[in-house]
């Protein structure tokens, strides 16, 4: 990612407003310093690169507003704690099926009268 912060400065007026950033599939190893500066950054596409440790993840942390991210095509997936759904994804997906279970069917027959 040689002259990234010269190329996003080139491309933009205020990088640092960018909220959505697609770096798929350009072979790049670890998460360049430029990236967390980006504080308003929602959504970051790093699939299809050479990610590896999950220390180079940890470093977006910083990003308040991050709130995407995608990795798989990266030899991160090997890694043994490596899962593509969050802890947060699964504690969202568990309430959503509690709240489901709790809504009572609708008899629909009081309904037509």
């Amino acid at each position: 990612m040689t002259g990234f912060r010269e190329t996003l400065s080139a491309l933009f007026i205020e990088p640092k407003r960018l909220a959505w950033l697609d770096l798929s599939f350009n072979n790049i190893p670890h998460i360049h310093p430029v990236l967390t500066e980006l504080t308003e950054l929602r959504v970051l596409y790093l699939h299809g690169n050479s990610v590896c440790n999950f220390s180079e993840v940890d470093k977006l942390g910083t990003l308040p507003l991050l709130h995407t991210i995608t990795l798989h095509g990266n030899n991160i997936e090997t890694q043994h704690n490596y899962s593509v759904v969050t802890k947060q994804e699964r504690v969202m997906a568990s309430i959503w099926h509690r709240s489901r279970r709790r809504r009572k069917p609708t008899d629909r027959s009081t309904n037509n009268r």
